[in-house]
Order: C-alpha cells, then structure tokens, then sequence
C-alpha cells in the first residue's frame, strides 16, 4: 500500500470509524464500571461488622487531634513526640502540621460537608477535564478498588488530596497542597501545566505552615521515633492515580495549544 492510500479519504474514514467504535465500547465498559463501583462501596458497607463506629473513624481521630490542639496546643500525642512508638498501637497522628488548615473548620461545620465538598470538588473538575473514554474506563476500575474505597468510608484526610490532584491539572496552584502528604509528592507534579500558577501554591502553602513552625518540629520528631516503613500507605498512590488519569486523559484544549483549521 502506497503513501497515497494510506492518506485517502477511505482510510482516513476507516480509521475514525474504527476510533468511534472503540471509543464507545470504553465508553460503555466505563459505564459497567461505574455500576461496579457503586455496588462494590454497597457490599463493602455491608460487610463493615460496626458501621456506626468505623465508618468516619479517621475523620474523629483527626477532628479530636484538631480539636485538642485548640485547646492545649498538642497535636501529636505526646508519645508519639517522645520518644520511639509503634504506628499501629498508638491512634498514630502522621500528617503535617498544615493539615490543620483542613480540619480545624469542620470543629463547628457539619460533618457531612468533610465529605460532600470534595465530592462536588471532584466531580466538577472531571467534568472540566473530560477524560477521555479509556481514561473513564480505567478510572472506574481503579475506583472500585479498597485501596480507593477504604479511605473515604474511613474519612482519611488523604481523599481530600483527590480535588488537589484533578484541579492541580486544570489550574496549577492545587496540586501544590498534595505535598500535605509527602509520600504522595510526586502527584503534585500535575500542577507543572501551569508552572507559574503551581509556583504560588507552593509558596502559598510555605507561608501557611510559618505560624505553625513549632508544630514541625514535633512532626519531626513523630515521624523520627515511629516504626515507619518506606511502604507505609503505598496503596494511597491507587487514590491518588484516579485524577491523575484523568488530569492524563483531559480532552479539555489546553491554554495557549493551537487551534486546528479546517482547509
């Protein structure tokens, strides 16, 4: 086949059709997908032994840290500070002192907005990007995942880093608080799409953290004397991969890309 077939409009129409049709079966494993997702949370929900007492059950922890530094100034529990503690037999306090920022609104707001506000934050944001339809497939079969599900039923503060992540890509400068949790930093490279608007978050989120300079140290020192292993929380990096990939996938034209003519 010459140069000149390969370019002819029945190729060219035979390509597309073949794209459509692809795009329309991920679409449609996309929306199998989603059905799985729902109904997976649903079982896992189910199969929780005492609901009431574990779902939310980080969110409490992290509330009651917020709250206790309100009143005394101490965040981390002492033993963490002092000296060297097993993560799993203490209610073990691990991220940075900015995360307070997070928290501290939500000691007299409802505690449904914890959840309903990244929620909304997210999906808007994957509505802007408009992932293509093999990223949505793959989203979906991340989604279903416990490494996906676990930290929302818990109310892990991690989930919070998911808008980050997918408005990180749509406007720089979020993607700038993924490094509340260090281990998930490299995340935080999706707000290089707009460098100068990643820049200030950055510097935004260093000027948060000066009046809590006292509370780094002690951060410090917890993640110093705790049992921590380099893996710790690995599978955060499967939440985390989900905007990610559509930040990836976004069919959204980027700022300043050029604009295609039709001749």
């Amino acid at each position: 086949m010459n140069t000149a077939e390969l370019t002819s409009p029945r190729t060219t129409g035979r390509a597309r059709l073949l794209a459509v049709r692809w795009d329309r079966a991920l679409l449609v494993a996309a929306g199998v997908g989603f059905v799985i997702v729902v109904a997976r949370a649903l079982i896992y929900l189910a199969l929780i032994p005492d609901p009431a007492g574990s779902v939310g059950v980080d969110f409490r922890l992290y509330l009651g840290a917020a709250q206790r530094w309100l009143d005394s100034g101490d965040f981390y529990w002492p033993v963490q500070v002092a000296g060297p503690y097993h993560v799993h037999d203490v209610p073990s306090i691990l991220y940075p002192p900015p995360v307070l920022y997070l928290l501290l609104p939500f000691t007299v707001l409802p505690s449904a907005l914890y959840w309903l506000v990244p929620a909304v934050l997210t999906a808007v944001a994957f509505w802007r990007l408009r992932p293509a339809p093999w990223s949505l497939a793959v989203m979906t079969i991340l989604a279903a995942t416990g490494a996906v599900q676990g930290p929302i039923f818990w109310g892990t503060p991690v989930f919070w880093l998911v808008p980050a992540v997918a408005w990180g890509g749509l406007l720089g400068w979020p993607a700038a608080f993924v490094l509340l949790k260090p281990t998930l930093a490299p995340f935080a490279l999706v707000g290089l799409r707009r460098p100068r608007a990643f820049v200030v978050g950055v510097v935004a989120l260093a000027v948060l953290s000066l009046p809590l300079i006292g509370l780094w140290w002690d951060w410090l020192a917890v993640i110093r004397n705790s049992d921590l292993e380099l893996t710790y929380g690995i599978e955060q990096v499967v939440l985390l991969a989900v905007p990610a990939i559509a930040v990836i996938g976004s069919t959204r034209p980027r700022r300043g890309a050029p604009v295609a003519v039709a001749t």
